[in-house]
């Protein structure tokens, strides 16, 4: 009897080694973009699909010169990206890189952006820029106001947020993979532990620039509800400690995820491909699938989730971005009836 039963359990040992982690990866990816399909159904066919108004503030012209022509410019970033790192390979060697498979998981994330929002608002965009609302009218639960009538809502930019996933996504994991490369060259004992600190810093760093250094001042977006200020408070482009941080996170997962292989190339994600039975498109589609599910675990874990739990508690918002309709997006002013976090 003993026997029969540590036969069984070796056995059943066994059948739980044998299932492919690209398998599990892929099923979890299924159950992510069924979900998102659902949702982006239900936001697309309701009164909450429709601009998020800009109110009776105008940007400056400056401003409204710079929003239009960064939504063309990502825009066509990420039509190089998809284009070079997609498109291409495919043609000439029918086969879908890693990174083209990165660019359609960025493209899929991204309607999720403002899902730290889900409690409480601590960031909003620009709302002069192209918007229809965002998917957050369509989750269940959400305590604050969401297209409910009065026009209030995330302005989530339609055409700049999904492209400037792409480029600055995978942008900043190929940088970082580059940098990570040199780090081991130039110093040969590092250890993985020490590089993966090396790439926090550095994506870190390079994300300050991007965000609290360039796209704030312009006006892109505004931070007014996040916890400690490390640059430029008390102006509409306030740049909050919190968010180096977890966006650095976010970058140094994808960063490493794409850094560490095996001697085949695969990820983490797509260990056991070879396994498989299927033609090359149904495999390259469980990759997809799989690399999808992990760019939505990391961004849970280490960017919604935290910040959501801050933003429940969202600090003050400075009085520069209260006076400015174009950020507080009818979510809160004097004639809705919902007042701003108080102003410094």
């Amino acid at each position: 009897m003993s026997t029969v039963s540590a036969g069984s359990d070796r056995s059943q040992r066994t059948g739980m080694r044998a299932i492919p982690p690209i398998r599990l990866w892929a099923s979890l990816g299924a159950v992510f973009l069924a979900a998102e399909l659902y949702f982006l159904a239900r936001w697309a066919t309701s009164p909450s699909f429709t601009p998020v108004d800009s109110g009776p503030d105008l940007p400056p012209t400056w401003m409204r010169v710079t929003l239009i022509v960064g939504q063309v410019l990502f825009v066509s970033g990420a039509l190089v990206f998809l284009y070079t790192l997609l498109l291409v390979p495919w043609l000439r060697e029918r086969r879908v890189t890693l990174d083209g498979l990165l660019c359609i998981a960025a493209l899929l994330a991204s309607p999720f952006d403002m899902l730290s929002n889900y409690r409480g608002y601590w960031f909003t965009y620009n709302s002069y820029q192209l918007n229809m609302g965002s998917i957050m009218s369509a989750l269940p639960g959400v305590s604050q106001p969401h297209g409910d009538g009065d026009g209030a809502g995330e302005a989530w930019p339609i055409v700049l947020i999904p492209a400037a996933y792409v480029v600055i996504f995978v942008g900043l994991a190929i940088i970082g993979c580059k940098l990570m490369h040199w780090a081991g060259r130039r110093w040969p004992g590092i250890g993985s532990v020490r590089l993966v600190g090396f790439c926090y810093l550095a994506t870190m760093l390079m994300y300050l620039v991007i965000d609290g250094i360039i796209c704030m001042p312009l006006g892109f977006w505004q931070f007014g509800g996040g916890w400690v200020t490390l640059l430029n408070g008390d102006t509409y482009y306030k740049y909050p400690l919190q968010e180096m941080i977890t966006a650095g996170a976010v970058f140094t997962i994808f960063t490493c995820w794409r850094f560490f292989r095996n001697d085949r190339g695969e990820t983490v994600a797509e260990r056991g491909l070879d396994r498989l039975t299927g033609s090359p498109a149904k495999k390259t589609v469980q990759r997809g699938l799989a690399l999808y599910a992990v760019v939505m675990i990391g961004m849970v874990l280490t960017y919604h989730l935290p910040n959501g739990l801050m933003a429940a508690h969202a600090t003050p918002w400075p009085r520069d971005v209260q006076v400015r309709s174009y950020f507080t997006d009818n979510v809160c002013a004097e004639d809705t009836g919902r007042p701003c976090p108080p102003a410094r």
